[in-house]
């Protein structure tokens, strides 16, 4: 079942509008099929595959932010930042002389 149709029959069975900003967004917000090859409209996603979209996505950013942190306090990492700053500076002090 789509979501759309899902938030149909939520607006019925509780008794209450659905939030603008809900509706507003599965019209908004597009996700890109790789299967398909196109941008598909959240609220024309079935429950199932848009689950499985946010188990992917929540389960990428962990690593991803480790690995942001892992590079970032790095010694190698932080002797390059140095490096590049030291360079950039320099030539524009040399430039200026």
């Amino acid at each position: 079942m789509k979501i759309k149709q899902l938030l149909d029959i939520q607006k019925i069975v509780e008794g209450r509008a659905i939030p603008y900003d809900i509706l507003e967004g599965i019209e908004k917000t597009k996700y890109y099929s790789k299967s398909k090859g196109y941008h598909i409209d959240i609220g024309d996603m079935h429950l199932i595959h848009l689950l499985r979209v946010f188990f992917n996505v929540f389960h990428q950013e962990e690593p991803i932010i480790e690995d942001i942190e892992k590079l970032l306090s790095s010694d190698d990492f932080q002797e390059k930042i140095k490096l590049q700053i030291l360079k950039e500076f320099g030539e524009k002090k040399d430039k200026q002389n």
